[in-house]
């Protein structure tokens, strides 16, 4: 049984950094559009604050508790979500990402790191593709590699598709990393097209919604939801503080 904390003290020791991790340095020119932007539109302010509030707020971390005790079979034991780790491990943790997302991209070694560094965990990646067509490819076929090829192929495919993020997604492309993965390309490209991955990435977007989850990176640490990349040691932090040492 998770242990059901969902503080808000805990969800901001990690979504602070989160939200630095995700900062760009902005160009004068971008700086300029965003401020013209709030001029025009002062109300957006108080609706991002209002949105904050909401989320670091002990209702909104019950709420979150509740919807992952609920569907908590979805969430770790879906045999076509990726598994990272340690397959039996105590300590769980899902990630919620898309392929096209730079965030998922950064928030990946750090998530990397807690896995090696913690032989407890179970990571548990949730495919979310909402940043086009391409976003959806990628994502099919990943779920492909991995429920033909397991953890290793999935691993590999993880890799190159985030190292290519912004390639076209041909069916030359795939076919190449489909054989780096040492897998037959025909076979994937068939799976990745199958009902089960269509109503797989349908069930992750109902959890998504049903946790509130807006954009790609998003964390769970046992019932604690993190909307945003975090670092290692925030992770491990959490991790310890859900868990123990």
């Amino acid at each position: 049984m998770l242990r059901l904390l969902g503080s808000a003290a805990m969800i901001a020791t990690l979504a602070a950094p989160a939200l630095q991790a995700q900062s760009q340095p902005l160009e004068t020119e971008q700086w300029q559009e965003i401020r013209g932007f709030l001029e025009r539109n002062p109300g957006v302010v108080d609706q991002l604050e209002a949105a904050m509030a909401r989320e670091l707020s002990p209702d909104q971390a019950a709420q979150d508790a509740a919807f992952i005790a609920d569907q908590a079979d979805t969430l770790y034991e879906d045999p076509l979500s990726p598994v990272l780790g340690n397959p039996d491990g105590e300590v769980l943790v899902v990630k919620f990402s898309d392929f096209r997302c730079p965030h998922c991209r950064s928030v990946t070694p750090e998530l990397e790191q807690l896995v090696e560094g913690d032989d407890r965990v179970k990571l548990i990646v949730k495919e979310l593709p909402i940043l086009g067509d391409a976003s959806v490819e990628a994502a099919k076929f990943a779920l492909a590699a991995y429920d033909l090829g397991g953890s290793e192929a999935y691993d590999r495919v993880q890799e190159a598709l985030f190292e290519n993020q912004r390639a076209r997604i041909t069916g030359y492309f795939l076919e190449d990393l489909a054989e780096t993965a040492g897998l037959d390309p025909r076979a994937v490209i068939e799976r990745m097209d199958s009902d089960a991955i269509e109503e797989h990435l349908e069930a992750n977007r109902d959890l998504a919604e049903g946790l509130k989850i807006s954009g790609t990176p998003a964390i769970l640490v046992g019932d604690v939801v993190v909307r945003g990349a975090a670092p290692v040691e925030a992770l491990r932090k959490g991790v310890s503080e859900v868990y123990g040492d």
